[in-house]
């Protein structure tokens, strides 16, 4: 079963053209990373697959989009989840509220415990009462990646999440996310990113998009066993060798 599946997806902010016949499917399973310049339109794209544009941003969509192969606007309350780069944390509430507000969305009960097994999960299991200001950076992040999974959604959308952490932080949350990914926590994952490194590490394929209006221009499989980092922060000598032809391609495009 596809996951994800959309059909020349062209989409109008006015006159400006942002995406240009985005044709693509994605398995079950999968864990897909968007490579491209800045401002190309991959966060738009995700915004369209997380049904936030044009349904709460106005914008003109044509195509089609079918997730799990049903019409995107068929699909149930809770199966996708959207992780931002600011994470979107509520200042004051702990971090075991924020991991259980999902929930509380849907209307689920007796999540407290599901809520503090995740946060044990990502490293935070004595930080539960902590508020957002009382976590570094990739704390607030670990937070909003277990929020993000007390849902299960068998779609997580993840724009550029780990974009505001240090180089040494965001190598601990490349582990991390690895970690969920073969513990099947993280299931199917679409991800924005400028980091061609992270690309590497994480997904099962990167797709190299163009510039402005943004379309596909290389679907790159990434044939990498994991674990693609080593527990001392160490790069899978193949990671690399992909990451340099990628930046070679990426370069020529420019």
């Amino acid at each position: 079963m596809n996951a994800v599946t959309t059909e020349n997806l062209n989409l109008w902010f006015g006159n400006q053209q942002v995406l240009n016949g985005i044709t693509f499917a994605v398995n079950k399973g999968e864990v897909v990373a968007f490579l491209g310049p800045s401002g190309c339109g991959k966060s738009t794209l995700l915004r369209v697959l997380g049904g936030i544009i044009p349904k709460i941003t106005p914008a003109r969509v044509e195509g089609k989009v079918y997730l799990f192969d049903s019409p995107l606007e068929e699909t149930k309350a809770g199966a996708i989840d959207l992780m931002s780069q600011e994470g979107s944390l509520l200042s004051w509430r702990t971090a075991l509220e924020n991991t259980q507000l999902g929930m509380e969305i849907l209307g689920r009960r007796n999540h407290r415990n599901k809520a503090q097994e995740l946060l044990q999960k990502v490293g935070l299991n004595g930080f539960c009462q902590r508020l957002p200001r009382e976590l570094s950076g990739g704390m607030r992040q670990r937070v909003a990646l277990a929020a993000t999974l007390i849902t299960q959604p068998e779609l997580l959308l993840m724009d550029e999440p780990l974009a505001n952490l240090d180089s040494l932080t965001r190598e601990s949350m490349w582990q991390l996310i690895e970690e969920l990914i073969n513990q099947n926590l993280i299931k199917t994952a679409l991800f924005v990113t400028h980091s061609i490194e992270e690309a590497v590490v994480l997904a099962n394929r990167i797709f190299r998009m163009s510039s402005c209006p943004c379309r596909i221009i290389e679907d790159v499989p990434v044939e990498i066993p994991r674990p693609r980092i080593k527990s001392n922060g160490a790069l899978d000598p193949s990671c690399l060798e992909l990451a340099n032809y990628l930046r070679a391609k990426i370069r020529g495009d420019q």
